[in-house]
């Protein structure tokens, strides 16, 4: 469930309304200069590390809006098309007070600021805010800081137009200090409010004003901004639209034909229509467009398809059948936000196929696939900040981490050599480190994906899962070869040794400026176009093949490796000196991007 919420109630609290929800936990919120609430929201320390986890961000809370929000593994990613993002990010920290700058003495850029506190880390942030399309982004600015700082209210002082702060909390010394501008830019009052997405801003309040209550009007007024470009106008519109009977709009929402709109009124028809019209959602999203959407049209079709999934229920053996056909050709992805989502959808309609793609993936490093915090700050308190430091240096693997908390679930697919490198990825997993909770979701995995695994293997792969961490990245005595990726799909190297029968550890990063995916395969020498004309013949099978044709030609291979991804292909050199042949295998790219692994 969510945690916090805002509503509007009356001055005895008899009414109360709910205006928005999906926040951790928001102390304070202010009004800006046009109007617009802006609140400070909090995060899960404990989770910090997983792939769920969500920094403290600053949300511009609209009517309607959720912010996704929830328990443990449960919180929505800010791209879901049923979510709205933060105007920004912030990062660790315990959000306490927010204030306008409405009211001081300060120069002009300083009244217009939003001011917003940080228990933990003692800092005092100044957000100032950008229309962008009916909402905001905001440039965060460390306004002041002190360690210990304790931050837990402000307030500007009505008549000198002072910015007063008290600290304290938890046996700390408490203190009421005043901030006063000293300078030569003026500090007369200034127009606060902004000119810029006025008009955009009030079309979402008229959308807005059918929140709450059944409106003959509504639908007929709304639905046109279904397909917005302004993903706030379209949210607005789709809560209006859903506040009415949906006899009134159903046979409209299987109808639409405007791609953006009809994903937006099929979730909404997924979150409140009946579910004996399961297949006619499904078929109505089929007929939308993925190759034709950009990133988070493609992310929002697929949401809809995974509320259809969760609220009307899995689709019949048939039509999960076709649609793991249609997205088939879209996984691997080179957006590892698409790599998530379709691996979880894949998972959720029983695609058999989905575990032979996804668990090498599990091998894929990511330089920076965690947030990187300011160590700055997590100096300020070293009690809370040790776990973001641990993040900080042990890297854990976000992606990889989703790719196992979704295969937990699968149940088609498995082989005995598919579950043993799955399992083999725990012991991988232990040099991750996390907040208070990531070692608990971590087993919490293993022991959800061990219960799905026939009798007879399980002792073997619970005794694999929990084997001890290996040394990260353990490459004693292996020849370490590095090789990445240039535009013009070409590696960065033509040719590279190795002693006949050495062990050889290539290090493949897919650098590619230009963010294609890429693979690398090792091949018998002289067999490059044999090879080329192998990786083609696998057609629609070659993604769930990583586009590796099983023939005696090739001797090892990577897994598709998205971009900014590397993985390490250990083995031993042939025993036969030879050119033998490192070829990318992915469709059109083996012409080109190949080079000599010269064996002596």
């Amino acid at each position: 469930m969510s945690g916090g919420w805002i509503a509007i109630t009356d001055p005895e609290g008899k009414e109360w309304d709910l205006f928005c929800n999906g926040f951790r936990n928001q102390y304070d919120f202010a009004f800006n200069g046009d109007g617009e609430i802006v609140t400070y929201d909090s995060d899960m320390e404990w989770d910090t590390g997983m792939p769920w986890y969500r920094p403290t961000r600053i949300n511009h809370a609209t009517s309607g809006a959720e912010f996704g929000w929830r328990h443990g593994s449960g919180k929505m990613p800010p791209y879901y098309a049923d979510t709205l993002p933060s105007i920004v990010d912030v990062g660790p920290g315990s959000p306490t007070g927010v204030v306008s700058g409405a009211g001081a003495k300060f120069p002009a850029k300083y009244q217009r600021a939003i001011y917003a506190m940080d228990w933990t880390y003692g800092t005092m942030y100044a957000l100032h805010l950008k229309p962008s399309g009916s909402t905001y982004e905001a440039e965060k600015e460390e306004f002041l800081s002190g360690v210990p700082l304790n931050l837990s209210d402000m307030v500007v002082g009505p008549k000198d137009g002072a910015l007063y702060f008290a600290v304290g909390g938890r046996n700390t010394q408490s203190a009421l200090y005043r901030v006063i501008y000293e300078g030569d830019e003026s500090t007369a009052p200034a127009d606060l409010a902004n000119k810029d997405g006025a008009d955009l801003r009030a079309l979402r309040h008229s959308l807005e004003a059918f929140h709450g209550k059944e409106d003959k009007s509504a639908v007929e007024t709304a639905w046109p901004q279904l397909g917005h470009e302004d993903r706030n106008i379209r949210f607005a519109a789709r809560i209006a639209v859903e506040w009415q009977p949906v006899a009134t709009w159903q046979d409209k929402a299987l109808a639409e034909t405007n791609p953006r709109a009809a994903i937006e009124a099929l979730i909404a028809l997924a979150r409140h229509g009946d579910k004996a019209l399961a297949p006619k959602v499904y078929a109505a999203l089929e007929k939308v467009g993925f190759g034709d959407l950009d990133e988070m049209g493609q992310l929002a079709l697929i949401r809809a398809y995974g509320l259809a999934t969760i609220r009307l229920g899995k689709p019949d053996a048939a039509t999960a059948a076709a649609i793991a056909e249609r997205f088939a050709p879209f996984y691997p992805n080179a957006s590892p936000r698409l790599n998530r989502e379709l691996c979880s959808l894949f998972v959720a309609i029983g695609d058999p196929g989905v575990v032979a793609k996804t668990v090498p993936m599990m091998a894929l490093e990511v330089a920076a696939d965690a947030p990187r915090y300011n160590e700055a700050l997590l100096k300020r308190n070293q009690g809370y900040g040790s776990a973001f430091g641990s993040v900080n240096e042990s890297n854990p693997q976000g992606q990889q981490i989703h790719y196992a908390y979704a295969l937990r679930e699968a149940t088609a697919g498995w082989t005995p050599a598919l579950r043993k490198e799955f399992f083999g990825w725990f012991p991988r997993a232990r040099n991750f480190k996390g907040g208070a909770s990531f070692d608990g979701f971590i087993e919490n995995i293993r022991k959800e994906s061990l219960a799905k695994v026939p009798d007879a293997e399980r002792g073997e792969l619970d005794k694999l899962s929990q084997a001890p961490a290996p040394k990260a990245q353990d490459l004693t005595g292996a020849r370490i070869i590095n090789i990445g990726a240039k535009a013009g799909l070409l590696f960065d190297v033509t040719e590279v040794e190795a002693k006949a029968g050495e062990d050889v550890a290539i290090i493949f990063k897919n650098n590619d400026p230009s963010g294609l995916m890429h693979n690398l395969a090792i091949a018998k020498p002289g067999s490059l176009a044999q090879v080329i004309k192998d990786a083609i013949a696998l057609g629609a099978d070659g993604p769930a093949r990583h586009f590796i044709p099983d023939t005696g030609d090739i001797l090892h291979a990577t897994p598709i490796v998205v971009p900014n991804a590397s993985f390490t292909l250990r083995f031993n050199a042939p025993d036969q000196p030879g050119d033998y042949v490192i070829v990318c295998t992915y469709p059109g790219h083996g012409q080109l991007m190949n080079a000599v692994l010269r064996v002596k």
